[in-house]
């Protein structure tokens, strides 16, 4: 359908250990409203790269499916950074340090002052 049709697939996902298999065919994802509070799936959602469409069920309230969609959004915030990371090394936080610390240096001269450490 997808391919012969040009239609996005949505499909919902009910268990983290298909969002591999799933993700490969599917454009978006959902998540039905019984799992909206099911932060473990949630947050292997978030890490699939694709868009998610987070269901609202009528018991829900508006807050709760926000800190759903919030949790999401943290999980994969906290995952890019981890990412981030890890892919730093020594010399690079090295230099950073060191042209933060002229950049210090400089203002402090044009103000007149000293740079405290």
């Amino acid at each position: 359908m997808k391919q012969e049709f040009g239609i996005a697939v949505v499909t919902e996902v009910v268990s983290a250990s298909h969002i591999k298999r799933v993700s490969e065919v599917a454009d978006m994802l959902q998540i039905g409203s019984r799992n909206c509070q099911n932060y473990h799936l949630l947050e292997a959602v978030a890490g699939a790269g694709l868009p998610v469409l987070l269901k609202r069920g009528m018991a829900s309230t508006v807050e709760e499916w926000i800190s759903a969609a919030e949790g999401q959004k943290f999980a994969k915030v906290t995952r890019n950074m981890e990412a981030k990371l890890k892919a730093v090394t020594k010399e690079e936080i090295e230099y950073t340090m060191r042209v933060l610390s002229e950049e210090d240096e400089k203002k402090a001269a044009k103000k007149g002052g000293e740079v405290t450490v």
